[in-house]
């Protein structure tokens, strides 16, 4: 199997975007195989898996500002993440490398983490959205710079556009 995926992290067909989605669905069957309600999961046990909180992290538990990244709230949390980090993480990954957008893929998520931090005192904080939103900021400073053909600029702005709104 290490071989296996040795190989295929090389191979010029692998989606790190792909990787990144399953890890993040991967995640949450284990979570909710574990007893977490598939809708609206229990705050005290995302705690547990990670999640981030102002009062755990501040504290010397800074991993929950990756980790949290890859947890959702529900079902429906993250569909609609994925769906989105597929449509965006695809274009971008392709635009930058792999490298670069695994690196700019956990920066985002992280500074999301950290601005989550700030504005709030005691919410738990899940999800994908902050790395999500930092690829956006990735595609806009593309389009800033002609790198992005106009009909594909078109498409991905409409999908941002309602992802923005939902978020909202």
């Amino acid at each position: 199997l290490k071989v296996a995926l040795i190989n295929l992290s090389h191979s010029k067909y692998f989606s790190t975007t792909y990787g990144i989605i399953a890890i993040n669905v991967l995640i949450y069957l284990a979570m909710v195989l574990s007893g977490l309600d598939f809708l609206e999961p229990d705050s005290l046990k995302l705690i547990d898996w990670g999640a981030n909180i102002r009062s755990h992290t501040l504290e010397g538990q800074w991993w929950r500002l990756i980790t949290c990244t890859f947890l959702h709230y529900g079902l429906l949390h993250v569909g609609m993440n994925m769906w989105v980090l597929s449509d965006i993480g695809l274009f971008v990954e392709k635009m930058i490398g792999r490298w670069q957008f695994i690196g700019a893929y956990l920066l985002a998520g992280i500074a999301g983490s950290m601005t989550s931090l700030w504005w709030h005192e005691k919410v738990v904080g899940v999800g994908a959205s902050g790395a999500i939103f930092g690829l956006f900021g990735v595609f806009l400073a593309l389009n800033a710079t002609g790198h992005i053909d106009r009909v594909l600029q078109q498409n991905l702005q409409r999908k941002i556009l309602f992802f923005i709104l939902i978020s909202l």
